[in-house]
């Protein structure tokens, strides 16, 4: 595992005793690669308006990871095949952005932190829930406008 400095994000655990998570990870082992065939990863709201204003918001897709219409709810990259998809449950599924080597955004600079995180070593639940709290406070709602603004709203909104 190729470690690289904690990126600014890492705010988001501090204290936590969890700080090793919120190291940066470039690796290209099978298990690693394996991830992205099977889950996508998800952005910071500001990733996620990052991604919109690059032109990708057609590829993005909600997800509420919880029944209330406010708690748990993030945008992020849409499973394959899945494009567009509103109110998602789960990311199980490969990820819109993974050409089956590598990662579209990775090279760009617009890999999402939990992508950026990953390692098939580390326990992803909590940098998940960590990254979930980051879209609490109306910030989903706000991203949300901004999906609708640059991709229209879904038909059954």
């Amino acid at each position: 595992m190729a470690n690289k400095k904690a990126p600014p994000e890492a705010k988001l655990i501090a204290g936590t005793g969890e700080a090793e998570l919120m190291s940066e990870v470039d690796c290209t082992c099978p298990e690693c690669v394996a991830m992205c065939a099977h889950s996508t990863c998800l952005p910071t709201p500001d990733e996620a308006l990052a991604l919109i204003q690059a032109g990708y918001a057609d590829r993005l897709a909600t997800y509420r990871f919880w029944p209330d219409r406010t708690n748990m709810a993030v945008v992020g990259p849409a499973p394959g095949g899945l494009e567009g998809a509103r109110d998602l449950m789960h990311t199980q599924r490969g990820c819109t952005f993974f050409d089956g080597q590598h990662c579209e955004l990775h090279a760009c600079g617009l890999k999402p932190l939990e992508g950026r995180l990953a390692h098939h070593a580390k326990p992803w639940r909590p940098l998940r829930l960590h990254l979930i709290k980051q879209w609490q406070h109306q910030h989903f709602e706000s991203v949300t406008a901004s999906l609708e603004q640059a991709v229209g709203p879904k038909a059954d909104d």
